[in-house]
């Protein structure tokens, strides 16, 4: 059975909506769930963006392109990238690029944020802005699947 990479996102909608609600005497810790939720947001945008790209563009990451695959489907949605030889097949859609220009802004900050999450021991920005942080990660990702479903009814 295939996953569906929405359910990522579902789930850190919910996170969300869960920690916004819950008393600071639970067992879990708050850090950890922002953390998650971070993650999950990125990860549902990410699996979304590569499986467009793999179902509507016939595009596939390849070893050859030296980068790995998180940086390969960013750089799919970067306008003119010198290091991607091939145009998206997209481009009749009316507001194309600014289409693409917005799932490229959100897939890095969501990006950036995941790195933070995932991989520092201490992380600035969710010390200072806790939960806003982490729904702002939901709202991008909610962005980039709202963008890519219009760049596939096209």
């Amino acid at each position: 059975m295939k996953f569906d990479w929405n359910e990522y996102y579902i789930l850190a909608k919910w996170l969300v909506d869960t920690e916004s609600n819950r008393s600071s005497n639970t067992v879990i810790n708050s850090n950890a769930v922002l953390r998650c939720i971070i993650s999950r947001a990125y990860y549902s945008a990410h699996c979304q963006a590569s499986k467009y790209l793999r179902k509507y563009e016939g595009l596939i990451w390849l070893p050859k392109y030296q980068m790995g695959t998180h940086e390969w489907v960013l750089n799919c949605f970067l306008k003119d990238s010198p290091r991607i030889n091939y145009p998206l097949r997209s481009k009749k859609i009316l507001n194309f690029e600014e289409l693409t220009a917005s799932i490229y802004d959100d897939l890095y900050a969501l990006k950036v944020e995941r790195i933070f999450a995932d991989y520092k021991e201490y992380y600035p920005d969710l010390e200072l802005q806790g939960l806003k942080l982490a729904q702002d990660c939901v709202r991008r990702s909610s962005d980039v699947l709202d963008n890519l479903e219009k760049l596939y009814c096209r």
